[in-house]
């Protein structure tokens, strides 16, 4: 049993030891932070609805007692098709969304 740990412990050191972007940030030769991505995450096709679903998720959530906060955070998982226009900013007011809750949508078309 030690030798089958001991095995796969020299596989697992040897495959991150010969990953190249870690011998060159090792060595100083990249910048690491410097390539990070800081740009929000790529959302996938299933991710991305258009603004009316959207409100229609989120006065169900909401009638489910679901607060503000949470709905932001539920409005941040997702991708809008299009940005909100002047009608949908009335519908989702009307529908009783809380302003931070728009806030969070009017960014996402940004």
């Amino acid at each position: 049993m030690n030798e089958v740990f001991s095995d796969a412990t020299q596989e697992a050191y040897a495959t991150v030891l010969a990953a190249t972007k870690l011998q060159e940030a090792w060595l100083g030769k990249s910048d690491p932070i410097a390539g990070a991505s800081t740009t929000a995450p790529a959302h996938n096709a299933a991710d991305v609805i258009t603004p009316e679903a959207m409100l229609d998720e989120l006065v169900t959530l909401q009638k489910k007692g679901f607060d503000a906060d949470l709905l932001v955070g539920s409005v941040n998982q997702k991708g809008l098709s299009r940005s909100l226009s002047s009608d949908d900013l009335l519908a989702w007011k009307k529908a009783g969304i809380p302003d931070p809750v728009i806030q969070a949508a009017l960014a996402k078309g940004k």
